[in-house]
């Protein structure tokens, strides 16, 4: 009898993934270059888990900026739920970089990408 041991839904890049108790599988994920989305800027293995990506490559300048230097052009945040992960990409995206690690204070798992395709911000623990 086979069992299944993880599964994931991904829509439109943003994922939620679980895997059984029972099991070390863990799911290999990336987070692409939004210049060249067919390389990666870093990679994770996430358990149970969701990742979730705003910027603006895809759509333009879609989101409210607090921060006016618009320092970053991608965020993606790794956390237990889709939804936590996506309220806090885009805020990220909105408030930059400093606003956004001083209220998160390390508590989230996250990518910060300037407009330069530089990492500014990682921090947190993995799920």
């Amino acid at each position: 009898m086979k069992r299944l041991v993880a599964a994931a839904i991904n829509g439109a890049g943003d994922l939620q993934a679980g895997i059984a108790a029972t099991t070390a599988f863990r799911w290999q994920v990336g987070i692409e270059d939004p210049h060249d989305r067919q390389q990666l800027l870093a990679s994770f293995q996430l358990g149970n888990g969701a990742m979730a990506t705003s910027g603006t490559s895809q759509h333009g300048e879609h989101i409210i900026r607090q921060d006016t230097q618009r320092i970053l052009q991608q965020a993606t945040i790794i956390t237990r739920d889709l939804i936590t992960a996506d309220i806090w990409a885009t805020a990220a995206i909105s408030l930059g970089p400093t606003a956004f690690n001083r209220l998160t204070a390390g508590r989230l798992q996250s990518v910060l990408v300037d407009q330069a395709d530089h990492i500014v911000g990682e921090e947190g623990q993995p799920c």
